[in-house]
């Protein structure tokens, strides 16, 4: 148990005797104390210098903790299980004050929104290369599918490789982000290599997963006297008997009552079929990762590899990732020094129809909390049974046949440049490239409800998803008796440039091509679609921070973002920020 201390840092708090009290504040060391048989105690905690000092990842920068006026949470990625998610996103799950993390597709390597203070959407910056906020999704959709899809922002790295996280929760620790981190930016830095002898290192880890609370279902049983009750129900308010007009049940000018269910039927149903045990199992997770890391004083290199596989909890359902990272950095001269940062990265997903729809456009979890218990999978002809009084709704174990596979693989790459001139003046110049391909290829069969409408639906999409960054700062601190000035000053120019294209066609003479053959499909007006856009973004910026006697505390910011999104004269916007801090403890 535990509790937290009011304004005037009183608490209470019920133990058994012999309990130790572990006593924290942000900010201070964390105490432990015996209670003994004391009723009341006096706690003083003592300031944690180190986290004080500790160095936080700021926009285009590090800053020591203490220095901070603005809001910004850390999260160390060595206190968090990886083994437990897939991408990033999870990894944030509780982690940070302010943050908000929702999932939002029960898919394998499925998106989970991450919501700063209750905005919208943040951005990410891994290694200084910003990512896209949301996912790169093509095509889905594109046979009417409720697939429910939405992949994690992030889903191509791997969570062993994380160094650190910061999340940038306010106006200020964001405005150098400008027109894009309205929302919050989380600040992701990757593990590097470190001097020393090669080191190889292995972790892997296996884990089986369950539905923690399935729906409490009616049996056959209990479905026959629940629709007979409703079948009585719906002839007496028919007919105005009882409560529903006063009629008794027995007037003979009434029509006779015919319920669907005898009671030798509810007493020994021919099929008690659990849908939910039919579509669903035992889910199994194995991730594997190695690395090796190195250097000396000039040249430092990380290299590691991930092979992650999931099968989820429904069958046919799962995601595989194969990952692989270099990191080098190379000390060229005195005033010299170069970094590549490499991350490839290959997803496959099998998909399953998970979508909240109903009725006709029912996914299979909607499907199997609908379908009637006393029906078999499959009628006498093999084929799948259908609940005649809702032909609309698709056979759970069905959708089951439905073949939809996504396809990622992407490249995220960057390589900078560092030159110290003179004392305090750091020259960097950083080139990216983050370039995200998928492709997505789905089959409905004429098994399905969806496939049947059309004869068997195929359909395949593709599509292309390239950033190119280009980075300038320079960085200079100076101290001046007890004064601190630390500025910056930067140029970015990014151009993004998305090419897609996608086919469909329908009514086929049998479900043995799938989405192999799309020619072989009888539609009379088969689809075809195509679409590219590129777009241009510069931007300039600056920040200077000041402290004086490391007691008051400024930092200033000013961002120009141009977007040859709009129009002309109408391409620029302005991102002013100011922020004042007062270290109390410092006064003497």
């Amino acid at each position: 148990n535990g509790t937290a201390s009011d304004l005037n840092a009183k608490f209470s708090l019920e133990v058994s005797p012999g309990a130790v009290l572990e006593i924290s504040y942000i900010g201070y060391q964390t105490q432990e104390v015996k209670v003994g048989d004391r009723t009341s105690l006096s706690v003083t905690l003592a300031e944690n210098q180190q986290i004080l000092d500790e160095v936080v990842v700021v926009g285009y920068g590090t800053t020591s903790r203490k220095n901070l006026t603005t809001s910004i949470a850390t999260v160390k990625t060595e206190k968090i299980s990886k083994a437990a998610t897939s991408n990033i996103s999870g990894m944030l799950l509780g982690r940070a004050a302010g943050l908000q993390a929702t999932v939002s597709s029960p898919q394998p390597g499925g998106g989970i929104n991450i919501s700063i203070r209750g905005g919208g959407t943040p951005i990410y910056v891994v290694d200084g290369v910003v990512m896209p906020s949301g996912s790169f999704e093509v095509g889905t959709g594109s046979t009417s599918l409720p697939s429910s899809v939405n992949r994690a922002g992030l889903a191509g790295l791997n969570p062993n490789d994380i160094e650190s996280i910061e999340v940038l929760k306010d106006a200020s620790s964001t405005a150098i982000y400008g027109a894009r981190a309205g929302n919050g930016v989380i600040i992701v830095t990757t593990k590097r290599g470190k001097s020393g002898a090669a080191k190889v290192q292995y972790s892997g880890s296996a884990s089986v997963q369950q539905i923690a609370k399935s729906y409490e279902m009616l049996d056959a049983s209990g479905f026959m006297r629940a629709t007979n009750d409703y079948t009585r129900e719906q002839w007496m308010r028919t007919n105005g008997v009882g409560i529903y007009g006063g009629k008794e049940a027995t007037d003979p000018s009434l029509p006779a009552l015919t319920l669907p269910y005898t009671d030798a039927q509810i007493a020994n149903p021919a099929n008690n079929t659990n849908w939910f045990d039919e579509i669903s199992r035992l889910g199994f997770q194995t991730s594997h990762n190695l690395s090796i890391t190195g250097g000396n004083d000039n040249t430092k290199y990380l290299v590691s590899g991930n092979y992650f596989n999931q099968d989820g909890v429904i069958k046919n359902n799962g995601m595989t990732r194969y990952s692989l990272r270099a990191n080098l950095d190379q000390k060229l001269s005195k005033y010299v020094k170069m970094g590549i940062n490499l991350t490839a990265t290959r997803n496959e997903y099998d998909n399953v129809p998970l979508g909240s729809g109903q009725n006709e456009n029912a996914g299979i979890l909607v499907s199997a909390a609908q379908f009637n218990p006393a029906l078999p999978i499959r009628d006498e002809n093999g084929n799948y049974s259908m609940n005649s009084d809702a032909s609309f709704l698709p056979n759970p174990v069905s959708l089951l046949d439905i073949t939809d596979k996504t396809t990622q693989e992407r490249l995220l790459a960057n390589a900078f440049f560092e030159v110290r001139p003179i004392d305090g003046l750091l020259l960097k110049a950083n080139f990216g490239i983050d370039r995200n391909y998928q492709k997505l290829k789905q089959y409905l069969p004429t098994t399905t409800l969806y496939g049947q409408r059309e004869n068997g639906a195929a359909s395949i999409a593709q599509g292309d998803n390239s950033d190119y960054l280009m980075e300038l700062t320079a960085n200079y601190t100076k101290q001046v008796g007890d004064h601190n000035f630390n500025a910056l000053v930067g140029h970015s120019y990014q151009l993004f440039t998305y090419e897609m294209f996608s086919g469909k066609s329908n009514d086929f003479i049998t479900d043995g091509f799938l989405y192999n053959n799309l020619g072989a499909g009888n539609a009379k007006r088969p689809t075809v679609g195509s679409s590219a856009t590129k777009s241009r973004m510069a931007s300039f910026f600056g920040r200077l921070n000041y402290t004086f006697k490391d007691r008051y505390l400024l930092t200033a910011t000013l961002r120009a973002d141009g977007s040859s999104n709009f129009a002309s004269g109408e391409r620029w916007g302005f991102f002013p920020s100011v922020s004042l801090g007062w270290v109390m403890s410092e006064e003497d």
